[in-house]
């Protein structure tokens, strides 16, 4: 059973068709579940949020995540689905969709499709941390985990992240 939310958020899911790397990656089965179904599953057992959008151009992801409950209210224009396109051009053209069906949101949370391992705890304890400071800091999960040095990230004494 949902409990009561309280503000108006938004969860975007970015999953469009074309990864390369690990080709359909977004609707790969993992533990025998598609990843962005278990990604969505936890996304909605936190109870935070009034509307999850799946922003996706894909006819398979669209379909998978409609059956499961999860439909879009529109899809992602192609354009904005190529490889060099910039998340921060497909967040605002979301958000320009959902000003055109005349909704807002306090929050917007941004989850990728691929964060299999997210747990609806974990997306409690940032928003609550969220809350609590300044809204205009975005919030950012990370883990110690060897990765090449271009993404190394040192956290400073007011917790805030710099790259090494």
């Amino acid at each position: 059973m949902m409990g009561k939310i309280e503000k108006k958020r938004l969860a975007i899911i970015p999953a469009r068709g074309g990864s390369k790397r690990i080709v359909r990656k977004n609707v790969k089965p993992f533990l025998g579940k598609p990843i962005i179904l278990r990604v969505l599953d936890q996304v909605t057992a936190s109870n935070l949020f009034t509307e999850i959008h799946v922003s996706t151009e894909d006819k398979e992801i669209s379909e998978l995540v409609s059956k499961a409950g999860y439909q879009p209210r529109f899809s992602r224009d192609a354009s904005l689905a190529r490889d060099e396109t910039p998340l921060s051009d497909v967040l605002k053209s979301v958000l320009k969709e959902y000003h055109k069906l005349g909704e807002s949101f306090e929050t917007i949370a941004l989850v990728f499709a691929t964060a299999v391992l997210i747990k609806h705890q974990v997306l409690k304890k940032a928003m609550e941390e969220f809350d609590k400071g300044d809204t205009s800091v975005q919030l950012l999960s990370v883990a110690k985990y060897p990765a090449p040095i271009e993404k190394a990230m040192r956290m400073g004494s007011d917790n805030k992240l710099f790259p090494v």
